[in-house]
């Protein structure tokens, strides 16, 4: 059997850990331009599935998604820990990916895109290390950034 890591020769199928990821999989590519599908993952979004994790997540003070401070506001302080500086996230990871951003595409191809800005063309996601490997291998990356060996 081929190794978990090279997700080219995988001889088995496996789920999605979460809604998340089968949302960024599905819809992190600019291939995916089915308005239909679009139209379904945002209904459910709307109507299920955002209330419900905001619920869960509330509920049980699990903390799942934080925000990486723009580098500026915190340039030169002392008590910044590693994973809040995104230079210090980049400057260590071997793969960088950028594609589309998924939740852009998504309210895009259901009509309920932006009015002011090119959302396809302007706003993108990085995946680092394994999430990196990932979009590379499926070919749904739009920028690679390789350091060392890849």
């Amino acid at each position: 059997m081929a190794s978990p890591k090279d997700f080219r020769k995988r001889e088995y199928f496996r789920f999605a850990r979460d809604v998340i990821q089968l949302h960024d999989a599905t819809m992190a590519s600019q291939k995916m331009k089915d308005p239909d599908f679009a139209k379904l993952w945002k209904e459910f979004g709307d109507r299920e599935c955002n209330e419900r994790i905001g619920q869960f997540l509330g509920a049980t003070g699990m903390k799942v998604w934080g925000v990486v401070p723009a580098y500026k506001s915190i340039e030169g302080n002392p008590d910044v820990l590693p994973y809040e500086n995104i230079k210090h996230m980049i400057e260590f990871q071997k793969k960088i990916a950028v594609v589309s951003c998924s939740c852009r595409n998504v309210t895009h191809l259901a009509g309920d895109g932006c009015n002011y800005t090119n959302e396809l063309e302007t706003w993108h996601c990085i995946q680092l290390g394994r999430g990196a490997e990932y979009v590379i291998a499926r070919g749904i990356w739009e920028g690679i950034i390789f350091r060392g060996s890849s």
